[in-house]
Parts: C-alpha cells; structure tokens; sequence
C-alpha cells in the first residue's frame, strides 16, 4: 500500500504508462533490414549516442512544429529552446522537458490552429525524453538530492507527545512552517533560525513543567511586571494603570500549594479626602484591602503575609475608591508596578508521571547521582534521539550536574536540563539529521545512492504514516537490523494504528487541499443555509472515504470511481439520500446516484469554488495540479478576469463567459484543458 500512496496519482490517467517507441530517423538506411550474417568486411553500424538521435530524430520535429514560436529568440511560454545546447543542460531543467513531454503527448501543443505533428513523431519525441532525461537504471539508482529535514511544527508537537506524554499544543508558540509545492514537510522550505531556538527552548520548558515537575525549591519568588498582568486596566510603559473600576489580575500556573507573602508594588494619583485602595481577591474570595500611599511617580511595596495558593491559583487587585471632581479635575488613580509571591511551599513527593514511569526516573537503592543520571539519560537520548547512544555520547551533558550544584538544585533538576537541551539538538529537531547526511554527487547526471541506516528508515517510516516518531517497535527492529526484512509487516501494523490518521489529515490533507476547509466559508447570503456542522461533517466524509481505501487496500482509482461514501444524517440530507439515521458516519452505497468518488464529494467542490459560485476553471486546474501531475501556468499578468467588461450583464452564461475567453489565443492553451474537465462537475 505504502508504494501506491508514493506513485504519482498521475497513474490514473496512464501518464506513468510511457509507450514503448522506436526513434524515427530521416535517414531511410537505419529503416532497412539488415543482412542476416554480416560480411567480415563490413563494419556493424555504431550506435548513435544521446544527442546525435536528437540532432538526427528530434531537432527536425521542433524545427517543423515548434521553433516558430520557442527559437531564434521567440520564447512563448517562457519557453526558450535555443537554451538547451546538450544533454547536460537539459538534464539540470528536466522541470521544462517534463511539461514540454505533457504537452506534447497530451496534443496541448502545438496550437489547434497550427500544423500538426504525426502521432508517430509525438512517439519519437516522448520516447526520446523518457529514455535519455528520465530513464531508470535499476544498477545505478538516481534518488536524486536529499536535504537534512526539521520537524514541522505538527510533528514537533506529535513528538513531543509521544515522547513526554504530554498534550501541548505548539502552534502558538512556534514559528509558522513555510511549505514547498503545498506541503509543510518539504525539506527546502523548512528553514531554521535564532528565533526557532528560543521558542523550542520555551516550549520544552513548557512541556518539561507538565510531564517531568520538580520538586519546589526551599523558597519561591514569582514576579510578574506590567506586560504579564491581565485586567480592564490600562499597560503603561513601566506600570498598570488603575482607574474607575477596574482590576490587575495574574495567575499562578507553576506554583506549589503553601503559605506566601504577596508583595504589590504601586503609587496613587490622590484626589479627595483618602488614599487609593486596592482589594485582593484570591481565587475568586476576598483576602485583604491596600491602601495605597505612595505619591506618583514614586512607589511603595505592600507586603500582605500568610496567603494560602495553589498551583493555578488567580490573584486579582482591585481599584475600589475611584474618584473624580469635574471642575477641580482632580482624578484618583493607582498604577501597580509589580506583583510577587514569594514563600516557601509545602514539601511534596515527586509526581509519579507517565514519563517517569516510562523512563524509570526514581533512584534506586543505593545508586549515586552520577549513576541515576547516566542511567536516565542514556535509556531517554535512544528513544528521543531515535537510534542507539553510546555512554560516551551523553557524557557531554554530566556539566549539567555542576550546574545545579552550584545553584543548590537537586539532580532532577541536572537531569531536566540534560533532556531539555537534549532536545535543542541536530539529531532531535532533523529527521536526518545534517551530520549523518551524505550526498555523493559526481560532475554527471548520476549519483552514486547508498543505503540510508535503519533507524534513519524507521524514521521517515513513522514521520510519513504518523508524522510522530518511531514507537518502541520499530526502533527495536532497527537496532537489531530486522527493520527491512519485516516492512511490509510494519507498513500494515501501522496503517492499522490509530496514529495513521496523521497520514489522512496532514498528507492526503494537503494533496487533496482538504486540510484548507477550515478557511474556506460559502457566502453566507447566497448560501444562508450552509452550517458549520455541514463544514465540519463534509471534511470528515472524504477523510473517511481515503481512511477506507487505505486500510481496507482498495484500488486507488476508487479516488475517482468509488460508488460509496460515509455520511451521517446531516450529510445524507445535505445530499438528498434517504434513509440514513443518527450522527454516526457509516457507508452508503451511492449505485444509484450520479455522485462517484471524491470529485463529487462537496469538500473538494466547495474547494474548487469561489464563495458565491462554483468554477469549473478552478475545478479543471485543480484535478490538473492534484491527480494529472499537469499544473497549467500563471495566467498573463494583462489578462482580466471574467466578471470585468460587464459580460454578466449581457445576459451570458458561464459556459459561454468562458468560450468567449477562450478565443483571446493567450488563454486558450490552458482553458482548453481546464474547462471541459471543470464542466463535466457542473
């Protein structure tokens, strides 16, 4: 299953079924037979290289049919022939030989209206192409150049979930990923910078708190300045402005229960007969009232003793005096210039959490430090690092013993950090990690391709079908070099998991563009009755309609064919089927509609829409870029649109709009192959 979700879907409109063609020459001796037994005086012919065939076969067919409008300086199309002087050359653009082999085999070009060339020379062209800038040497693989690879920011997230046990969701807190051909796993888009490492920094710190807490210090001291306080008040450059009403408000998210001082550092803008107060609410009761006395701009601390928190707890301030006389314009204000807790909590037993039960993080009798570290680390940096750790590996990390030895921490807080700034390295953050990537390229168009390692395997395995890491599993059969051996056995154990649902949402998700729903709304008065159910549960259909012909290994042509679909009530009524009861989705048999496939599912049409209409120009491009590999250019730049001039006004319809457009020879080329296929979903 694994090698029909990596053949192009081009597939299924035979593109990958290249016809096997004899090269046509013009020189009618290489058209006769040759002799049966060849004289001993006559010299066999010598076989003609690369590009004596296309100097002899090809170059005769692009003068006669395409130089006109590609050569000698004309360059239609951005296309330029004059350019490519030899087989080097147009090895390095087989981007611009792939589309003139499309073109040329799909009968796009030449032009309706220009000479046609024989469907023999179509073959000598295509074939010539195939054989010398696309051809396969099963003793020689050409894998082409890989890339060292980060995670995205979705398998970050997955990784640190499988690794920590800990649901974090990171999209806010991580930079947003650039995408390379609409996906956001493309090696040369996802770049790294500075501010990746400060987030990722942040965000294992985060994660850290929830699955590896550490035991509280003897004395706390929490502060929180102007920009961290939430309230009606009003953010100043180095205070929080009270006024009427309102409130300073922070919370507590990492704090142990206990006894705490409070300290609240404020002035007053004095107006009246007393001084600004403040009332402090604890979680919701109230504690104590401050009287503010300091005169702005200087202030004062307010010390309050004996506070009762715990973690989560929510200290709000509140502005209860406030007072104003319009003709004297005087003005009672308090501006708060910090908020702390300070104290010491009350002593605790570690948290016994999923991740320490995995990794085994309690010392065991009479185990030393230097032990417990090394013996945590080494079973954690396999699993995080995915691949085997030698001791001498991890011995870098024992400074961060000293470290917290000098800060007076406990060796939890050493082996934190050790695992914290595990995760800022090469090896966790790349699935190939740049230090273990070779590329061997040599001056010609071959590369000599050698096997990646088996843990390497296990990664790109699991990171495709997850987008996670590799389970236990697999990183066992890759240590003991089972991994190959056993992969069709591991493809289908893991397409069974629930995990592969990764594969649907992130990679047919972005193929299909299916991920793009949730940006897309129809326009509410044309369509008023479209509900955000109807989204949610049309998303969800064609997710399970790929889900099934994965797992259930059905032919990949049911993408266009299947007469099935899963619907729940909503849907069915959506779609005018009878018969189908409750929210569950559940199969429906559609032998008796005109609905096939996902063409006809409303996700991918109402994609392939404009808000106020449906497009069949859309839909044409669409199935051309997503299943025919044939993305059609940019349209020129001085080109407008449909709706401009008026046409709508004239009383014409779409399909006639288009044939209008059409004729302007520029948009031709490509509307001819998009509208009819647009059309046909009308």
């Amino acid at each position: 299953m694994l090698v029909l979700l990596l053949l192009p879907v081009a597939c299924l409109a035979g593109y990958l079924a290249y016809p096997q063609i004899i090269s046509v020459s013009n020189d009618s001796s290489h058209n006769s037979e040759l002799p049966h037994k060849t004289s001993p005086h006559v010299q066999a012919p010598r076989p003609r290289s690369s590009m004596e065939v296309y100097s002899q076969d090809i170059t005769p067919i692009f003068e006669n049919y395409c130089y006109e409008c590609h050569m000698d300086g004309d360059d239609k199309g951005n296309l330029d022939l004059d350019r490519f002087t030899s087989l080097a050359t147009m090895i390095a653009d087989r981007d611009t030989w792939k589309k003139i082999r499309d073109h040329v085999n799909w009968k796009l070009m030449p032009p309706v209206k220009k000479d046609q060339p024989t469907q023999q020379h179509r073959q000598a062209l295509t074939q010539w192409i195939d054989d010398n800038l696309f051809a396969i040497d099963p003793k020689h693989p050409d894998p082409g150049p890989t890339h060292a690879r980060r995670l995205n920011r979705n398998e970050y997230q997955n990784t640190l979930r499988d690794l920590l046990f800990v649901e974090l969701d990171v999209r806010d807190r991580l930079p947003a990923d650039d995408s390379g051909d609409g996906f956001d796993n493309d090696a040369g888009s996802l770049t790294i910078a500075p501010a990746h490492i400060q987030r990722y920094l942040a965000t294992n710190e985060e994660a850290f708190e929830l699955a590896y807490p550490l035991t509280p210090p003897p004395s706390q001291l929490i502060k929180f300045l102007p920009e961290k306080m939430a309230g009606d008040g009003s953010v100043r450059e180095n205070f929080y402005l009270m006024y009427r009403r309102s409130s300073a408000k922070v919370a507590l998210p990492t704090i142990s229960s206990g006894t705490y001082t409070v300290h609240i550092e404020a002035s007053q803008h004095k107006a009246g007969d007393e001084n600004a107060k403040l009332a402090m609410w604890v979680d919701g009761s109230l504690v104590k009232t401050v009287e503010v006395t300091a005169p702005h701009p200087n202030n004062k601390r307010h010390s309050l003793k004996g506070i009762a928190l715990n973690k989560g707890s929510v200290i709000e301030f509140v502005f209860i005096n406030d007072f104003y006389h319009a003709e004297s314009k005087e003005d009672r204000n308090a501006m708060v210039f910090s908020i702390a807790v300070e104290g010491k909590p009350k002593p605790v037993k570690p948290t016994l959490t999923a991740f320490r039960k995995r990794f085994n993080i309690v010392p065991k009798a009479n185990e030393s430090d230097l032990d417990f570290f090394n013996r945590v680390l080494l079973d954690f940096a396999s699993v995080a690092l995915r691949r085997n750790v030698s001791t001498l590996e991890i011995e870098k990390y024992s400074h961060f013993i000293s470290v917290a030895q000098g800060q007076e921490e406990s060796i939890d807080h050493a082996l934190r950090l050790a695992m914290q700034a595990m995760l800022l390295s090469p090896d966790f953050l790349f699935i190939d990690a740049p230090h273990r990537h070779t590329q061997i390229a040599k001056a010609t168009e071959t590369f000599d391709a050698a096997e990646v390692d088996t843990f390497t395997l296990a990664s790109r395995l699991s990171y495709f079908l997850w987008s996670a890491p590799p389970d236990d599993e697999l990183l066992k059969l890759a240590a003991n070099g089972q991994l190959r051996n056993q992969l069709h056995h591991q493809v289908a154990r893991m397409l069974a998991s629930a995990k592969a649902q990764a594969l649907i949402e992130n990679f047919a998700g972005q193929w299909l563009q299916t991920r793009d729903l949730g940006t897309i709304k129809p326009d509410p008065v044309t369509f008023p009755n479209v509900t955000s159910d109807d989204l949610a549960d049309l998303q969800k259909e064609t997710e399970l309609t790929l889900r099934h012909i994965l797992l259930n290994k059905q032919p990949l042509t049911d993408i266009l064919k299947a007469n099935y679909s899963f619907l729940n009530e909503n849907l069915a009524e959506f779609y005018g089927i009878p018969g189908v009861t409750g929210d569950h989705f559940r199969r429906v048999d559609l032998s008796d509609t005109r609905r096939r496939g996902l063409l006809t599912q409303a996700s991918v049409l109402m994609l392939t829409s404009t808000p106020t209409r449906t497009s069949p120009v859309m839909r044409g491009k669409w199935i051309l870029e997503n299943l025919l590999d044939m993305p059609p250019p940019p349209p020129p730049a001085d080109i407008p649109g449909l709706n401009e001039g008026n046409v709508h006004t004239k009383g014409l319809t779409l399909r006639q709009e288009l044939e209008r457009h059409r004729q302007k020879s520029a948009c031709a080329a490509c509307h001819n192959m998009m509208d009819p296929i647009g059309f046909a979903y009308e």
